[in-house]
């Protein structure tokens, strides 16, 4: 699991906003945390950890739906496999 250091590097435009979405909390919240201002109480750092999972599966993903020809439709199962490994 990364830091919140490594997430500081890590972390893109809009990042802050998808955790804060996911987690019910505001955005300053979210930065609060990162930087150690405030304690993680609702999970902020596993969060993050799953958004950087999804968006390492992403492209992997997108690139099966073309190649089989599935364009229309998205398969969970499939994007359970990739996450999962």
């Amino acid at each position: 699991m990364k830091s919140f250091d490594e997430i500081k590097n890590l972390k893109k435009d809009g990042d802050y906003e998808l955790v804060a979405d996911a987690l019910g909390l505001s955005k300053d919240t979210i930065r609060s945390i990162v930087n150690g201002r405030r304690s993680d109480n609702r999970h902020v750092l596993l969060a993050f950890n799953i958004l950087f999972e999804l968006r390492d599966a992403y492209p992997k993903l997108v690139a099966n739906q073309i190649s089989t020809g599935k364009t229309s439709e998205v398969d969970s199962k499939r994007i359970e496999e990739y996450i999962n490994g």
